[in-house]
């Protein structure tokens, strides 16, 4: 935990991990797809990291920002049923 993508992504793995908690408090079954979703986070986290501390800052930066997207989308809709 020296560098800024190592915090960076710890923090978007945790909020992957608050989503699948409320995704699985929900009344309704998991979709498969959600949890696709959420380990689709989970890997972006640890490549997002490696592209960071490989020195590849501004592919890790876009790759950071788009994870943050994603999660915020599945952070909405996990408190909505599935379609």
């Amino acid at each position: 935990m020296t560098t800024p993508y190592d915090f960076a992504a710890l923090a978007l793995f945790a909020g992957a991990v608050l989503v699948l908690w409320r995704l699985l408090r929900r009344d309704q079954p998991l979709a498969a797809i959600e949890l696709a979703e959420c380990l689709a986070v989970a890997t972006g986290c640890a490549l997002a990291n490696h592209l960071g501390n490989a020195g590849r800052h501004g592919l890790a930066a876009v790759t950071l920002f788009g994870l943050a997207g994603v999660l915020a989308h599945l952070l909405v809709r996990s408190g909505k049923a599935p379609a």
